[in-house]
C-alpha cells in the first residue's frame, strides 16, 4: 500500500503475530442489581480466575435490558461469542459474556419506530 505514517510500527505488530490485546463487547449478568462497569475493572477467566483483560467502559443497554461493557482481552482463545468471563464490580464477581454482535432487540427498535410513525 505504499508509505504512510506508522507503517513501520504496523509491520512490526503484524510480524509479531498481531496485536497483544483485542477489544470485546460484553453483556454483564448483574441480575436485579443496578450496576455498570465504569472502566479498569479486571476481566477474569471464569475457569481459572486468572486476570485476562480489563473493561474500558460500561452502561445500561436500554434496548437490550442488560448491563453492557467494552473491554480488552489478552487471550485470543476467549474471543468467541458466548465465552463466559467474570468481572469484578464493587468487590463481587459477576459473569460477563463476550458478544460478537450489538446487544439490542430489533423488535424493540421496530416497536419504537412504529409508535413514532403513529402506527
Amino acid at each position: 500500500k505504499g508509505e504512510f505514517i506508522g507503517r513501520g510500527a504496523l509491520l512490526k505488530v503484524k510480524e509479531a503475530g498481531g496485536p497483544e490485546r483485542s477489544m470485546v463487547k460484553l453483556e454483564v449478568a448483574v441480575g436485579d442489581e443496578r450496576l455498570d462497569c465504569v472502566g479498569n475493572e479486571p476481566l477474569r477467566c471464569a475457569a481459572s480466575g486468572e486476570v485476562v483483560g480489563f473493561t474500558t467502559s460500561g452502561a445500561w443497554g436500554c434496548l437490550s435490558g442488560n448491563s453492557l461493557a467494552l473491554g480488552y482481552l489478552y487471550r485470543r482463545d476467549l474471543l468467541a461469542d458466548g465465552t463466559r468471563l467474570q468481572v469484578d464490580l464493587l468487590g463481587k464477581r459477576y459473569d460477563a459474556f463476550v458478544r460478537e454482535r450489538a446487544a439490542m432487540e430489533p423488535a424493540a427498535v421496530r416497536d419504537r419506530q412504529a409508535a413514532a410513525a403513529g402506527k
